[in-house]
């Protein structure tokens, strides 16, 4: 007769038997460690507490001589004797000096000046700072939950040092300052808090009976220690013997089972078992093994369901970050990688490489007149359009805004025009009246070819693609090639910048005005403005004078840059960008001026 097996021991119940007596001597032994320790905390308590109050006591004289030194440096500030010399202007110079400035640390809550008399320059409703100078020149008080110091000091008169010019005052949140200029190491900086008061307190001694504060807690003290130290050893004496019992039980009904188990997870991990190979399970002496090992078959069996999930889940975002959202051809990364990989990888093959790079003309007009979501219905038709016109295997790249680009392996000069020629004349002849464009849509292609190109070949193509596409603008011949005449000299321009400038001179749509207002002496609105250019590029960001005159000035197009700027700053009259009945200033070349 075969014999039963007796069930699985429950792991709970096996270590509440060995552990119970232990546990019942460490309670014992805890209960007289808390005993000893509270006598000494009781004593080391007091000591804290009066640490903390001199810490509390040098960080408010601390408080007070920065308040002095401050105070000092506004005097000293020739802003401030220009404003209280001639205060007009007072409320303005405080809003953009003082307010939002950084002339103060961020515990200064108010900062005023006041005439000779002790009268304030300007009367505010949020003012935290009193109208008329007190009696008492510095002082503490409670207001809107905050302990305040008000403090105040003279402004002498440097041309006449018998003459007091006037006087400045601040106010400083306290706790806030005492948190910022203070390391603290006896006293908790976030328990600081104050008692509400209703009377003016002048010195530190009486404004640390309404303080609130905790000192940091600290066990440093040795008989604590020794006492810690003497118990720990007699736990230890009795914890060895329980930890060698423990051991016994542990490596018999623990560990030989957990190897077990392990080597059970490595199989599978290596995949020489798989969970149908354990149709007869390891029996384990404790039941939580037991469970344990059919949980994890039935989360290996889940976990190969995900991973095969996941990967499928991987391509697809993989395929979506290399492709944009709007046209669904290939973005700017993937540009960027296929480049990088085409340069690195053909320069030595002495193939004829053409980079073919596509604008929309007028795009922003259309964005402007039909709306961006007809912009970018526009934006799409292009681009399946020039992906369908493109050989096959030719990628499609959009980098950004209404530019393409396409990059042409191992292909004849001849076949390259001929390409985009095609692309331009299917977008020509595409029917977008459908979608509500009632103007002709149309685009510009600027071609560059490296033949048996070289590394330093392939790198040039972008910026003559951009050069010869500037030059398909200005012709109106929508495409065109690049040729040496075309570039220059590359020392002086980069192509990007050439790109940004010259499309602003032939289609306006990326002009930005700035309007600086100029003021009069006596007068505080503005009394004209001065009309400052600036050029918006494709990837949004700005171009300055600096990178647009030497562009304009090699290329000879002074007069028409001035008419370009000439017809924004119409629209913007139009649109009321420029207030009413305010005159603008235009430096005009003197081309135009002849003109």
């Amino acid at each position: 007769m075969t014999r039963r097996a007796p069930p699985p021991l429950s792991l709970q119940g096996l270590l509440w038997r060995f552990l119970a007596g232990g546990i019942l001597i460490f309670v014992l032994l805890a209960l007289n460690l808390l005993y000893h320790t509270d006598r000494i905390k009781t004593v080391a308590q007091a000591e804290r507490h009066q640490q903390a109050r001199s810490e509390a006591e040098a960080a408010l004289t601390l408080v007070s001589r920065e308040a002095q030194r401050l105070l000092q440096r506004l005097a000293d500030w020739d802003e401030v004797d220009q404003q209280l010399r001639s205060p007009a202007y007072y409320s303005y110079w405080r809003s953009n000096r003082i307010e939002q400035g950084h002339e103060m640390p961020a515990f200064v809550l108010d900062t005023d000046l006041y005439d000779d008399t002790g009268r304030t320059l300007l009367r505010r409703g949020d003012a935290i700072l009193p109208a008329q100078i007190p009696a008492d020149r510095r002082y503490y008080r409670f207001r809107d939950g905050r302990l305040l110091l008000l403090a105040f000091a003279d402004v002498a008169d440097r041309t006449n040092s018998n003459h007091r010019l006037g006087h400045v005052g601040i106010a400083i949140d306290v706790l806030a300052a005492m948190r910022s200029l203070n390391h603290f190491t006896h006293l908790r900086s976030d328990s600081l808090g104050v008692r509400p008061f209703d009377t003016h307190i002048t010195d530190n001694a009486a404004l640390l009976d309404v303080l609130e504060f905790r000192p940091v807690q600290s066990l440093q003290t040795s008989p604590l220690e020794r006492l810690i130290k003497w118990n720990l050893i007699q736990f230890s004496l009795l914890l060895v013997g329980l930890l060698a019992l423990l051991y016994f039980l542990l490596r018999h009904y623990v560990t030989q089972p957990m190897h077990r188990l392990v080597a059970y997870l490595d199989g599978l991990r290596t995949g020489t078992i798989t969970v149908e190979d354990m149709t007869h399970p390891i029996r384990h002496p404790i039941r939580e093994f037991a469970t344990l090992q059919a949980s994890l078959q039935r989360y290996q069996q889940e976990l190969d369901q995900a991973y095969h999930r996941l990967d499928s889940q991987n391509n697809e975002l993989h395929r979506l970050a290399l492709h944009d959202h709007l046209t669904g051809v290939w973005n700017r990364r993937a540009f960027d990688q296929d480049w990088e990989n085409l340069v690195s990888l053909l320069h030595d093959q002495r193939l004829n490489i053409a980079y073919l790079l596509v604008d929309c003309n007028h795009f922003k007009a259309i964005n402007d007149t039909y709306g961006h979501a007809t912009g970018d219905r526009v934006l799409a038709i292009i681009a399946e359009i020039l992906q369908q016109t493109l050989r096959r295997g030719d990628k499609l790249y959009r980098l950004g805004g209404d530019e393409f680009a396409a990059i042409l392996i191992d292909v004849h000069p001849d076949l390259v025009e001929n390409v985009a020629e095609r692309c331009r004349n299917a977008v020509a002849v595409y029917p977008f009246n459908d979608i509500g464009i009632r103007e002709p849509v149309s685009i510009s292609i600027g071609i560059a070819i490296a033949e048996h190109a070289d590394q330093g070949d392939l790198r040039r193509l972008p910026g003559q693609a951009d050069l010869a596409m500037y030059n398909a603008k200005k012709q109106r011949r929508h495409v065109c090639r690049y040729r040496e005449e075309m570039g220059g000299d590359s020392a002086i321009l980069s192509s990007h910048k050439v790109s940004t400038v010259l499309r602003a001179v032939n289609d306006q749509d990326n002009i930005e005005i700035h309007y600086q207002p100029i003021h009069s002496a006596t007068r505080r609105v503005p009394v004209y403005h001065e009309a400052l250019i600036r050029l918006r590029d494709r990837h949004d960001n700005l171009v300055f004078p600096n990178d647009i005159f030497p562009v304009i000035e090699r290329h000879t197009l002074d007069a028409d840059l001035d008419h370009a700027v000439i017809r924004a700053i119409e629209a913007d009259l139009a649109t009321g960008v420029v207030p009413r009945h305010s005159g603008v200033s235009i430096n005009l070349s003197s081309a135009s001026i002849v003109d």
